[in-house]
């Protein structure tokens, strides 16, 4: 066998997900907020580069991808782009047309054996997003792309969680992000 290694470009690639590759506007996002909650609670649980976290995305935005072209498709679902609220700039991943619920899709390297409450970060994000649309409801989907660890494995499939959450604790999250969103600017 003769083998030669070929070059990869990463523009062959981009067709994975246009809209999360594209240059972010400039402002205060959600996400950003929330890593810095995380990272100054000391929830952040790795030395991870942002250059190592990105290659992670990438199986989450194939996994956004896959679900938004075949289960999560117009008209039912709606990918609504960007949306601010108070200079806030939030991205959910789709919005159920039939039931007004945010929709969001996550892939993680987490144990599945984890309850999904002690994710936190997931819910804070979801809230802000059911806030930034006037919905109380959100359904969020997760791939664990290593099962519980035991051996790590792909957990198929994804599971599914919806959260109805109360006017209280989306005006609750959204004071804690603008908080410590005044932090960053």
């Amino acid at each position: 066998m003769k083998l030669r290694e070929l070059s990869v470009d990463v523009a062959d690639f981009l067709p994975i997900s246009e809209e999360q590759l594209a240059p972010r506007s400039l402002g205060l996002h959600v996400s950003q907020i929330i890593n810095n909650i995380s990272t100054t609670i000391g929830r952040r649980d790795n030395d991870f580069t942002r250059d190592d976290l990105d290659a992670f995305a990438v199986v989450g935005r194939l996994f956004e991808r896959i679900l938004a072209e075949t289960i999560f498709r117009p008209p039912r679902y709606v990918r609504p782009g960007e949306i601010t609220v108070d200079d806030i700039i939030g991205s959910p991943d789709a919005v159920d047309c039939d039931d007004g619920a945010v929709v969001e899709i996550k892939a993680t390297w987490k144990s599945s054996k984890r309850g999904i409450d002690t994710l936190r970060e997931y819910w804070w994000q979801q809230m802000a997003y059911c806030h930034m649309l006037g919905v109380n409801v959100s359904k969020l989907y997760v791939f664990y792309v290593c099962g519980d660890w035991s051996p790590p494995k792909p957990s198929w499939p994804p599971k599914a969680w919806e959260a109805e959450f109360s006017g209280h604790e989306l005006k609750d999250n959204w004071a804690m992000l603008k908080r410590n969103g005044r932090e960053l600017q």
